[in-house]
């Protein structure tokens, strides 16, 4: 049955549905291990595109019915301008993460590692790549110090911050390097709180910021709006989690330049 069903696909409705399934399971919380946003809008795309190409032959023949008439060359190229702006501005702030996620810092630069989710009182998966980056970060930079920032979010025992320093000092950091910053529930907070204390300890106002490549780009954009010079220090990111963060990123980063 199931064999008499795709010999009637085309090669291309095949190719939309094959691709749509394995982006619907990519951005599945069953592969990434997150559901945001950027899951939701990701598997949204993934249905549109493997309902395409289940009914791809019936939409060409709409498509083409609607093009002949005068509206639908208007509205099939409004679409067209809008598809082409809007890939334009992908592309374009693509290009601003890639490069912020390479502006390396020089030696000894102080840094803030930027707070992510608890499981209870130990730091997630994410929020552990980003000090375990921190980690081997001061380990190499000995003069450097760190402030870790993060409050307390529902569902956590204590403040993301105090997690954090728990789990430096428990690999050998030198508790007199680290500064905790227990308020941020932000990427904004985050920064503009840790700059309290970069300046009430006269730290210089290079800094760099220790979190996930794809969020380098929009804590830069915060950064400078509060007066830090920054630099950036990148944390792993799960091949299966990184495309739901892309998306989810890019909503955020319109929102922060709007």
């Amino acid at each position: 049955m199931l064999l008499k069903l795709l010999k009637k696909l085309s090669k291309p409705q095949l190719l939309l549905i094959i691709t749509g399934l394995l982006l619907l399971f990519w951005f599945s919380p069953l592969a990434s291990f997150v559901l945001n946003i950027g899951s939701w809008l990701g598997m949204a795309f993934a249905m549109l595109i493997l309902l395409t190409g289940v009914f791809l032959k019936k939409i060409k023949a709409a498509v083409k019915k609607f093009r002949e008439k005068r509206l639908g060359k208007i509205v099939f190229s409004v679409v067209a301008a809008l598809l082409s702006a809007a890939m334009l501005y992908t592309l374009t702030i693509t290009g601003f993460m890639i490069s912020r996620a390479e502006n390396k810092p020089p030696a000894d630069t102080n840094a803030i590692v930027l707070g992510c989710s608890l499981n209870g009182s130990k730091p997630s998966r994410m929020l552990q790549r980003r000090l375990d980056a921190a980690f081997v970060y001061l380990i190499e930079n000995k003069k450097a110090v760190c402030v870790l920032s993060g409050g307390q979010g529902k569902g956590e025992d204590m403040p993301e911050a105090t997690a954090m320093l728990n789990y430096l000092k428990e690999k050998g950091i030198d508790e007199n390097r680290l500064f905790t910053e227990e308020k941020s529930t932000s990427t904004q907070e985050n920064i503009k709180f840790s700059m309290a204390i970069i300046e009430s300890q006269n730290l210089s106002g290079d800094i760099a910021i220790i979190t996930n490549g794809f969020h380098q780009f929009r804590a830069s954009v915060i950064a400078k709006k509060n007066g830090i010079n920054p630099y950036a220090i990148n944390s792993k990111t799960g091949l299966f989690s990184l495309p739901t963060f892309y998306i989810r990123e890019l909503l955020a980063i319109s929102k922060e330049l709007l």
